[in-house]
């Protein structure tokens, strides 16, 4: 069983992808991620990222969250990225100041 969970969700209708992400998002994992990532957003015009259920994270998620970003902006691929974190995890953002580097 993987230690992360990436589903992803198509609206065809409105040409918009949303993906959740769960579980150890740590640097073992970020290749994995990323491959999920590339496939659920080609052929997309939005692309909606939901954080939840976090158990570890570390600096290599938000490395390739705004990477992702990035390579979405530049293909005209509108990104929203939103961070369901636990009391602890949203605390530490919001006092290092990660918090602000998305949107």
């Amino acid at each position: 069983m993987k230690e992360f969970q990436v589903s992803s969700t198509k609206d065809k209708k409105n040409n918009s992808v949303n993906l959740t992400m769960k579980g150890k998002l740590t640097i073992s994992n970020m290749a994995q991620i990323e491959q999920e990532f590339k496939k659920a957003v080609k052929d997309c015009n939005k692309c909606v990222i939901v954080l939840s259920e976090v158990e570890e994270a570390d600096l290599s998620i938000l490395q390739l969250l705004k990477a992702f970003e990035l390579t979405c902006k530049k293909k005209k691929i509108d990104v929203t990225i939103n961070m369901n974190l636990n009391e602890d995890h949203a605390s530490l953002f919001a006092k290092s100041g990660l918090n602000s580097i998305f949107n």
